[in-house]
């Protein structure tokens, strides 16, 4: 009986703050009255992007019918305003006229997919020091059947023949970083693949740390995050239930594999990048 002894003492433990817990509640857990100070938060419509609906064949579009769509919006220190529509464009905002193209990248990515929630150029940033060395950083994904390009990165235990998609972040060098319209040269600084069915979780954010400042040991490094790469939820034989053993978890069943890689140090020109994701 001994061994069961600890499992009921925290069991009785755990009741007993329960019911603790449930005394001290009242009606009002805020009784003394809330002062207003004349704050207030506005909420007001800015712009509107240009209407991208039929830019592709509805059966590639996870949502047809809206007018365009909107990720993120990204501000410069010298004051400029940017958007993207993960259609496959980059925005500059110019007050009160309309937004013109600052980055096409439908032109730039020919295999890229954009049926998915997260898909198309799902994210954008740029380099705290933008103004010096014009770099900015995008995230997508493509599809990786017939797709000429191989991953950098494959999770462990599957091989080239199981990839379904690939996740795509690239360095793009503006020539002249205060122009209105990119003019410059791209390259890609990671390409890592997806194995299950549907492109579900997939890398979807790149940033840089807003507090991080020079002389600090994270400044300048670029970040991302790939969730689980669909193995949860992403369908097909090598998500949730995997085939090939990635190690024990600590009751001895088999782990389902894991995203969680990082690349650190690597050169990005003027900045270096740690990319993790998991």
């Amino acid at each position: 009986m001994r061994p069961t002894m600890p499992l009921i003492m925290i069991s009785l433990l755990l009741l007993g703050s329960a019911g603790v817990i449930r005394a001290q509640i009242t009606s009002n857990p805020i009784p003394v009255p809330i002062e207003k100070h004349g704050l207030a938060v506005e909420i007001k419509d800015v712009v509107r992007l240009p209407d991208t609906r039929g830019l592709r064949p509805a059966a590639d579009d996870v949502s047809p019918s809206g007018w365009a769509r909107v990720s993120y919006v990204r501000d410069l220190p010298d004051g400029r305003r940017f958007a993207n529509d993960s259609r496959g464009f980059i925005y500059l905002l110019n007050g009160s006229n309309p937004p013109t193209v600052y980055a096409n990248a439908v032109e730039a990515f020919p295999f890229g997919i954009y049926n998915r929630l997260e898909s198309g150029i799902i994210g954008f940033v740029f380099h705290p020091e933008f103004a010096r060395n014009g770099l900015f950083y995008t995230v997508h994904s493509e599809r990786g059947p017939g797709n000429p390009k191989t991953p950098d990165f494959i999770p462990p235990g599957f091989a080239l023949k199981d990839v379904t998609y690939h996740n795509v972040i690239t360095e793009w060098h503006a020539t002249n970083p205060a122009a209105n319209v990119f003019q410059g040269t791209r390259r890609e600084i990671l390409r890592e693949a997806h194995v299950v069915s549907t492109l579900t979780h997939p890398m979807g954010a790149v940033e840089f740390n807003p507090t991080a400042k020079p002389g600090d040991a994270d400044y300048g490094l670029l970040y991302t995050s790939g969730s689980d790469h669909g193995f949860s939820n992403g369908g097909g034989p090598n998500a949730a239930t995997p085939t090939v053993c990635h190690g024990t978890s600590k009751t001895g069943q088999c782990s389902p594999p894991t995203s969680a890689w990082t690349i650190s140090k690597r050169s990005t020109s003027s900045t270096t990048a740690r990319i993790t994701a998991g």
